[in-house]
This record gives structure tokens, C-alpha cells and sequence, in this order.
């Protein structure tokens, strides 16, 4: 059975030797001690499900500046970028170990005149589709396909 987990804090912290960034939200396989010691701590928050109950699904929020280098956790999934204003350069690593047809999409709320989205060193995956540059409001999604290593563009 599934144990979802939720940051309350707003700083990253670690338990079972997994990041859980500040506020975020994580399927783990199963409660341990270290998830039962956060929850009695106040730094998380965990509910079980199982049967039918569909996954949630990880936000990831970055505020970056221009020259940034964003790279997203395995886990990621729905992701958005909102700079204060324009930027010019940013790049994004997608999950260096992703899980077989996992979607990340990336929503960008202000424009990125040049973007460098590329596959962590060292994962032997490619990406295919990648961005080049982002408008305001504007998004894309990647499927990971473990047989291959591939990224692909879909949305």
C-alpha cells in the first residue's frame, strides 16, 4: 500500500535518504520510522491509500533567475517556472532516474529567450523534443520510456 507524504516545511529535508523539498508532495512505498518520527515531529503530513484511489501527482514550484540550472527530482512531475519578469538563459536537467512512463510538464509563466533543457550526465537517456526557448503561459510535456531511455515530446 502507497504512504503519500507532505512537506510542512519550507526548507528540504531528508528522510530515508530521499529529498523531500520544502512543501512538496511524495508517493513513497511504505511508512518507516523516519516517516513516523517527521509526522510526530510536525514536518510532514502522511496519509495511506490504496485500492482504486488515484495517485497525486508531485507540483514543483522554482522561482530562478537568469543563468539558473534547475535540476528536477526523479520524482517530478508537474513543474512550474515563474520568474519575476523575462530571463534570458536558464537550464533545466530533467530526472536523471525517472520511473518507466513518468510525464513531466513544464508550465512557464514568463518568457525564457534562450533554454537549454537537457538529460542529467551520466543517465544515458535522450530527449527528444526539448526546448529551446519558452513564451509566457506556455507549457510542455515529456513521457520517459524506461526501454530506450527515451524522453519523448508529447504535449
Amino acid at each position: 500500500m502507497s504512504v503519500f507524504i507532505r512537506s510542512l516545511l519550507n526548507t528540504s529535508q531528508t528522510l530515508d535518504s530521499v529529498a523531500l523539498p520544502a512543501f512538496a508532495l511524495q508517493e513513497r512505498g511504505n511508512m518507516t520510522a523516519a516517516l513516523t518520527a517527521a509526522v510526530a515531529a510536525k514536518t510532514i503530513q502522511a496519509w495511506a491509500a490504496g485500492g482504486d484511489v488515484p495517485k497525486l501527482r508531485s507540483f514543483e514550484e522554482y522561482v530562478p533567475v537568469t543563468t539558473d540550472v534547475i535540476s528536477l527530482p526523479d520524482y517530478a512531475e508537474d513543474v512550474s517556472i515563474i520568474p519575476a519578469g523575462t530571463i534570458a538563459a536558464l537550464t533545466i536537467n530533467m530526472p536523471a532516474a525517472p520511473a518507466d512512463k513518468q510525464r513531466v510538464t513544464l508550465a512557464f509563466d514568463q518568457v525564457v529567450t534562450a533554454l537549454t533543457q537537457q538529460i542529467s550526465s551520466g543517465s544515458g537517456h535522450t530527449l527528444k523534443g526539448a526546448l529551446t526557448a519558452a513564451t509566457a503561459k506556455g507549457f510542455g510535456t515529456w513521457l520517459f520510456r524506461k526501454q530506450g531511455k527515451i524522453w519523448y515530446r508529447v504535449g
